[in-house]
């Protein structure tokens, strides 16, 4: 009996050893953009509340569904063009005491950077999302550019503009966003 227990604790005692003993370890960095990928994903969110003020209580439920693929890849070579792509869709219904809302939302994007390995990587993007309730649809739509320039002898540049177009029946808004950054370190490097 006696030799059993000591086995046993012996046992233990090395499993333990081993599972938490310090390891050596080694960090990979993988690059997304060496294969071309496809990446799908499904998410499914439910929730429920339940809430009572002065003797009136009060429910409400949610459940949301989305479904998303990605495409990511690269044109020729890693070093020359690589490139994002994907569509989404997701559907919201709620649920209270009160009402019942249904929304939609379906969006695709694409971005692509030219030399993204250089000193001077350009990348070129655009999305667009549009949302849908049974009273009303928005659509926005967004593209740009960022240009980062980091050579040694000037200051690092990094150059963004985007221009966003966001249209409902009431509404449409375009907005542009610019913008320039220099960053020169001074002194000994």
């Amino acid at each position: 009996m006696l030799r059993n227990k000591l086995a046993l604790v012996a046992a233990t005692a090395v499993v333990a050893a081993l599972l938490f003993a310090p390891q050596r370890g080694y960090a990979v960095e993988e690059d997304p953009y060496i294969y071309k990928s496809l990446v799908g994903q499904v998410l499914f969110e439910f929730e429920e509340s339940a809430a009572e003020q002065n003797g009136i209580g009060s429910e409400s439920a949610r459940f949301q569904q989305t479904y998303t693929l990605d495409l990511k890849g690269n044109f020729l070579s890693r070093r020359l063009v690589i490139y994002d792509a994907g569509v989404s869709f997701t559907n919201n219904d709620y649920s209270s005491d009160a009402s019942d809302v249904t929304t939609r939302s379906t969006g695709y994007y694409f971005r692509t950077t030219a030399l993204p390995k250089s000193a001077i990587p350009l990348s070129l993007y655009g999305q667009r999302t549009v949302d849908e309730s049974s009273s009303s649809e928005t659509i926005k739509t967004t593209y740009g550019l960022n240009w980062f320039l980091k050579l040694r002898t000037l200051p690092q540049t990094s150059i963004y503009a985007e221009r966003t177009l966001s249209e409902s029946e009431s509404t449409e808004t375009e907005t542009g966003n610019y913008k320039v950054i220099l960053k020169k370190d001074i002194g000994p490097t």
